[in-house]
């Protein structure tokens, strides 16, 4: 080979070293990780599709403890989510979105651990526009394996049509509801889109009047929100548009549980709630310039079985602007935490729930404050415990007994000092004293021998009950579970939809409740 073939060929070889040298370069650029971003779409001014969700934040799960966790939540394409996140836990937590059916860096975090904030009880407000059919990941990035759920957005959903039962032959109307259709809801003479209060096997006759000349109907769905598994009570033929024109029928209710009614063509504007409650209970409060007043003291306790209506009537004795705003779980009957705004004046308000649960009222506009628990319970259970610094009921019994409960169950602990000391009651959430969030209950000492006070058992595991005075020796445990009877949880039959989605030491007061306490039926 002479010396000119000799340099074409080493040229050539080098030239193939450059190009495989870049192929290289070329396959490592190609496949390197590429940093994806995901945002959902914003909402047309008039989206085709609206709809509520509520959803608890809380590391053991979104909607833990009050109902499935993670619940599936099946939309129609073109729908505007208004979430509503309550924070449940006192741990940071996220709204992120993507996607998919997981969790991934390709997400939309709606809202973040700033705007949840950790404070239990607040409430955040975000709205979410999807207009792809698909799956999509609703999720917490703080706690990622337990707080993930999905959400399908689907074309068309399952026609179910809710069948209201026959009412016996016997049966005569036992109210009469009026209620006039227009574009920003349904009015009466107790506002717009007012709850209603009946109790069980009511037959209640509402009539629809139509206001102006636009299209309206009246669906009721079992619930509290709105379902494509719902009756369509009165449709838009039968209502007409024929200004002042009047539509009647009857419904009859056999079950203690929420209802949702609404007008398919203003559902953002027409959602109300009908409630079927078993009994009822009163309370009268006072609104004073030292907050809610009711047997002479601030700080109260009405103790409740769920699915009791409760009427509080407030009385504005010191003629002051009164503001009664509710701490508490997911509340239907309430409208942004506000229960009742009233200036120089007196109201009554009512309200229920189908689940246990804790309502802490607060007047807002006194600096002082006070505040008022309701306590919603499945179960009621007392319990007296003698204070001993050696431990509770040393020498009456056995020394720091364990207590087994179920879940929802109320405790009216009496308690009595034993011994002439001085002695609170506290219990906290866990295996230790102070382990968990902490309350008292009660206290006794050596002018006050026995005390009064309730605590709502809301949570599974193990609870630690001992004295803050002596915490070493009287000490012990209550553990809850959940009660796996069939009587305890009933189910309505229909497929799932857009989606469904201590206590205060002081003195003892006495509520008399009508009605037995049995088991309820809930809806999941």
């Amino acid at each position: 080979m002479n010396d000119k073939a000799a340099g074409k060929l080493v040229g050539v070889i080098f030239a193939v070293i450059i190009l495989l040298a870049m192929g290289a370069t070329l396959f490592t650029t190609v496949n390197y990780p590429v940093s994806q971003t995901f945002s959902l779409p914003s909402a047309p001014a008039h989206p085709p599709h609206e709809v509520n969700i509520t959803l608890y934040a809380d590391a053991s799960g979104w909607d833990y403890l009050h109902g499935p966790s993670n619940p599936t939540i099946t939309i129609l394409n073109g729908t505007l989510v208004h979430f509503t996140v309550i924070e449940e836990d006192n741990q940071p937590h996220t709204l992120t979105i993507n996607p998919g059916s997981s969790e991934s860096s390709y997400s939309d975090t709606l809202l973040s651990t700033s705007q949840i904030t950790t404070t239990p009880g607040h409430i955040s407000y975000v709205t979410a526009y999807f207009d792809t059919v698909g799956v999509f990941t609703y999720w917490c990035t703080i706690h990622p394996t337990t707080m993930v759920g999905l959400i399908n957005v689907v074309s068309s959903l399952p026609s179910n049509v809710y069948k209201f039962p026959t009412p016996p032959s016997s049966a005569t109307v036992t109210a009469h509801v009026s209620l006039t259709a227009t574009n920003s809801g349904f009015t009466s003479s107790n506002g717009t889109n007012p709850n209603l209060f009946f109790g069980n096997d009511s037959l209640v006759n509402f009539t629809i009047i139509q206001n102006g000349t636009s299209m309206h109907d009246f669906i009721v769905a079992p619930g509290d929100n709105v379902s494509s598994f719902n009756s369509t009570v009165i449709n838009a033929t039968e209502i007409g548009t024929t200004n002042g024109r009047s539509v009647s029928v009857n419904l009859y209710f056999n079950t203690t549980e929420e209802f949702t009614y609404w007008d398919s063509y203003y559902p953002s504007k027409t959602v109300g709630h009908i409630f079927i409650t078993r009994s009822t209970s009163t309370a009268s409060i006072a609104v004073t310039d030292l907050g809610l007043v009711t047997g002479g003291t601030r700080n109260w306790t009405l103790p409740v079985a769920i699915s009791t209506a409760v009427v509080l009537h407030f009385e504005d004795t010191s003629k002051l602007n009164y503001s009664v705003m509710v701490s508490s779980d997911r509340y239907s009957a309430v409208s942004n935490g506000t229960l009742v705004s009233t200036t120089n004046a007196s109201t009554s308000v009512e309200i229920a729930s189908y689940n246990f649960t804790k309502v802490t009222l607060i007047d807002n506009k006194v600096t002082s404050g006070s505040t008022g628990n309701i306590l919603y319970y499945e179960h009621l259970r007392n319990i007296t415990l003698y204070a001993n610094h050696l431990g509770w009921n040393y020498s009456v019994g056995s020394v720091n007994p364990v207590f087994n409960l179920t879940l929802g169950t109320m405790v009216n602990f009496t308690l009595i000092n034993g011994d002439g000391l001085n002695h609170t009651l506290a219990i906290s959430y866990g295996n230790l004293p102070y382990a968990g969030t902490t309350e008292n209950v009660t206290s006794v000492n050596s002018t006050v021998k026995t005390s009064f006070g309730y605590f709502l058992f809301q949570m599974y595991g193990t609870y630690t009950y001992f004295d803050t005075y002596h915490p070493s020796s009287a000490v012990s445990s209550i553990n809850v579970t959940n009660e796996t009877s069939a009587s305890a949880s009933v189910a309505i039959p229909f497929t799932h939809m857009y989606a469904y989605p201590s206590e205060n030491s002081g003195t003892q007061y006495t509520y008399v409740l009508s009605g037995t306490v049995n088991e309820p039926k809930r809806y999941n």
